[in-house]
Protein backbone atom coordinates (compact mmCIF):
# COMPACT_ATOMS: atom_id res chain seq x y z
CA UNK A 1 0.00 0.00 0.00
CA UNK A 2 3.23 2.53 0.82
CA UNK A 3 4.25 1.41 -2.81
CA UNK A 4 1.42 2.90 -4.47
CA UNK A 5 0.83 6.02 -1.62
CA UNK A 6 4.15 7.54 -3.15
CA UNK A 7 3.73 6.70 -6.84
CA UNK A 8 0.38 9.14 -6.51
CA UNK A 9 2.19 11.45 -4.40
CA UNK A 10 4.54 11.69 -6.67
CA UNK A 11 2.34 11.60 -9.66
CA UNK A 12 0.62 14.57 -8.73
CA UNK A 13 3.89 16.34 -8.07
CA UNK A 14 4.94 15.78 -11.01
CA UNK A 15 2.07 16.47 -12.79
CA UNK A 16 2.07 20.48 -11.74
CA UNK A 17 5.53 21.12 -10.84
CA UNK A 18 5.42 23.21 -14.13
CA UNK A 19 9.29 24.41 -14.49
CA UNK A 20 11.53 21.71 -14.29
CA UNK A 21 13.10 19.82 -10.96
CA UNK A 22 13.66 22.35 -8.31
CA UNK A 23 9.99 23.49 -8.88
CA UNK A 24 9.17 20.03 -7.05
CA UNK A 25 10.29 21.31 -3.92
CA UNK A 26 7.49 23.43 -2.72
CA UNK A 27 5.49 20.02 -3.53
CA UNK A 28 8.06 17.88 -1.67
CA UNK A 29 7.84 20.21 1.68
CA UNK A 30 3.72 20.14 1.65
CA UNK A 31 4.64 16.26 1.24
CA UNK A 32 6.88 16.51 4.00
CA UNK A 33 4.84 18.02 6.53
CA UNK A 34 1.44 16.36 5.79
CA UNK A 35 3.24 12.57 5.34
CA UNK A 36 5.83 13.03 7.53
CA UNK A 37 8.05 10.72 5.40
CA UNK A 38 11.24 13.42 6.31
CA UNK A 39 11.39 16.24 8.39
CA UNK A 40 10.98 19.61 6.28
CA UNK A 41 14.03 21.01 7.49
CA UNK A 42 15.61 18.46 5.48
CA UNK A 43 14.85 19.78 2.21
CA UNK A 44 18.22 21.97 2.04
CA UNK A 45 20.18 18.18 2.56
CA UNK A 46 18.14 16.60 -0.15
CA UNK A 47 18.35 19.28 -2.79
CA UNK A 48 22.33 19.28 -1.92
CA UNK A 49 22.60 15.69 -2.34
CA UNK A 50 20.28 15.22 -5.26
CA UNK A 51 22.81 18.41 -7.12
CA UNK A 52 25.48 16.29 -6.40
CA UNK A 53 23.86 13.31 -8.32
CA UNK A 54 23.83 12.64 -11.56
CA UNK A 55 21.22 12.79 -13.81
CA UNK A 56 17.16 15.04 -13.62
CA UNK A 57 17.28 16.91 -10.46
CA UNK A 58 13.49 16.21 -9.45
CA UNK A 59 13.79 12.60 -9.88
CA UNK A 60 16.87 12.42 -8.03
CA UNK A 61 15.03 14.54 -5.31
CA UNK A 62 12.16 12.51 -5.57
CA UNK A 63 13.85 9.36 -5.29
CA UNK A 64 15.92 10.56 -2.12
CA UNK A 65 13.11 11.86 -0.88
CA UNK A 66 10.84 8.64 -1.24
CA UNK A 67 13.71 6.92 0.09
CA UNK A 68 12.85 7.91 3.69
CA UNK A 69 9.09 6.56 3.42
CA UNK A 70 10.33 3.08 2.04
CA UNK A 71 13.59 0.96 1.06
CA UNK A 72 11.67 0.66 -2.53
CA UNK A 73 10.43 4.55 -2.59
CA UNK A 74 13.16 5.68 -4.89
CA UNK A 75 12.04 2.90 -7.52
CA UNK A 76 8.00 4.24 -7.53
CA UNK A 77 8.89 8.17 -6.77
CA UNK A 78 10.39 8.61 -10.38
CA UNK A 79 7.81 6.42 -12.00
CA UNK A 80 5.32 9.00 -10.40
CA UNK A 81 7.10 11.59 -11.57
CA UNK A 82 7.79 11.23 -14.89
CA UNK A 83 4.60 9.38 -15.72
CA UNK A 84 2.64 12.52 -15.56
CA UNK A 85 5.37 14.43 -18.49
CA UNK A 86 5.48 11.09 -20.54
CA UNK A 87 1.44 11.56 -20.62
CA UNK A 88 1.64 15.50 -21.34
CA UNK A 89 4.02 15.29 -23.95
CA UNK A 90 2.08 12.59 -26.00
CA UNK A 91 -0.78 15.26 -25.89
CA UNK A 92 0.23 18.39 -25.97
CA UNK A 93 2.92 17.42 -29.32
CA UNK A 94 -0.16 16.36 -30.70
CA UNK A 95 -2.04 19.59 -30.37
CA UNK A 96 0.65 22.29 -30.98
CA UNK A 97 1.49 20.60 -34.41
CA UNK A 98 -2.15 21.32 -34.64
CA UNK A 99 -2.17 24.75 -32.83
CA UNK A 100 1.31 26.47 -33.01
CA UNK A 101 -0.24 29.16 -34.45
CA UNK A 102 -2.63 30.26 -32.28
CA UNK A 103 -2.93 32.80 -29.68
CA UNK A 104 -4.61 31.13 -27.13
CA UNK A 105 -1.31 28.56 -27.25
CA UNK A 106 1.02 31.55 -26.82
CA UNK A 107 -1.67 32.90 -23.96
CA UNK A 108 -0.97 29.62 -22.38
CA UNK A 109 2.91 29.55 -22.69
CA UNK A 110 2.66 33.34 -21.73
CA UNK A 111 1.06 32.26 -18.04
CA UNK A 112 3.37 29.37 -17.88
CA UNK A 113 6.44 31.03 -17.71
CA UNK A 114 5.66 33.27 -14.90
CA UNK A 115 4.19 30.78 -13.31
CA UNK A 116 7.09 28.08 -13.28
CA UNK A 117 9.20 31.15 -11.97
CA UNK A 118 6.73 31.92 -8.73
CA UNK A 119 7.28 28.04 -8.11
CA UNK A 120 11.08 28.33 -8.28
CA UNK A 121 11.25 31.68 -6.28
CA UNK A 122 9.13 29.17 -3.97
CA UNK A 123 11.54 26.50 -3.86
CA UNK A 124 14.57 29.12 -3.64
CA UNK A 125 12.59 31.05 -0.45
CA UNK A 126 12.17 27.35 1.27
CA UNK A 127 15.69 25.84 0.89
CA UNK A 128 16.88 29.38 2.18
CA UNK A 129 14.80 30.03 4.63
CA UNK A 130 15.80 25.88 6.05
CA UNK A 131 19.36 26.71 5.80
CA UNK A 132 19.66 30.32 6.84
CA UNK A 133 17.39 30.33 9.60
CA UNK A 134 16.61 27.87 12.93
CA UNK A 135 12.63 28.42 12.68
CA UNK A 136 12.63 27.15 16.36
CA UNK A 137 15.02 29.44 17.58
CA UNK A 138 13.29 32.68 19.00
CA UNK A 139 13.89 35.60 17.69
CA UNK A 140 15.49 37.12 14.23
CA UNK A 141 18.45 37.38 15.47
CA UNK A 142 18.98 33.91 17.77
CA UNK A 143 17.33 32.61 14.50
CA UNK A 144 19.77 33.94 12.11
CA UNK A 145 22.88 30.92 11.04
CA UNK A 146 25.56 33.57 10.75
CA UNK A 147 27.80 31.05 9.03
CA UNK A 148 25.63 29.84 7.04
CA UNK A 149 24.67 32.85 5.96
CA UNK A 150 28.47 33.94 5.29
CA UNK A 151 28.54 30.55 3.47
CA UNK A 152 25.80 31.55 1.21
CA UNK A 153 26.48 35.25 0.72
CA UNK A 154 30.62 33.87 -0.43
CA UNK A 155 29.13 31.59 -3.34
CA UNK A 156 26.47 33.75 -4.31
CA UNK A 157 28.97 36.48 -4.90
CA UNK A 158 31.61 33.99 -6.47
CA UNK A 159 28.30 32.57 -9.34
CA UNK A 160 28.16 36.19 -10.05
CA UNK A 161 31.27 37.17 -10.79
CA UNK A 162 33.07 33.96 -11.86
CA UNK A 163 30.88 32.25 -13.48
CA UNK A 164 32.65 28.80 -13.05
CA UNK A 165 30.96 25.62 -13.00
CA UNK A 166 28.73 24.56 -10.02
CA UNK A 167 30.59 21.35 -8.41
CA UNK A 168 33.12 24.25 -7.86
CA UNK A 169 30.54 25.56 -5.44
CA UNK A 170 29.55 22.79 -3.65
CA UNK A 171 32.87 21.32 -3.51
CA UNK A 172 34.28 24.37 -1.47
CA UNK A 173 30.82 24.61 0.54
CA UNK A 174 31.81 20.59 1.43
CA UNK A 175 35.43 21.94 1.59
CA UNK A 176 34.41 25.04 4.38
CA UNK A 177 31.66 22.49 6.06
CA UNK A 178 34.05 20.51 6.88
CA UNK A 179 37.13 22.96 8.15
CA UNK A 180 34.69 24.82 10.34
CA UNK A 181 32.92 21.36 11.39
CA UNK A 182 29.30 22.95 11.07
Amino acid sequence: MIYLLIYIEFFKTGLFAVGGGLATLPFLYEMAVRRAWFPPERLGDLLAVAQLLPGAIGINLGAYAASFASPAGPVFAPLGLITPQIITILLVSKALDKYKDSPVTDAVFAALKPAACGLLAAAGFLVCRGALFNMEAAGLLAAVRMRECAIFVVILAAVVLLKKHPALYIGLAALTGIALKL
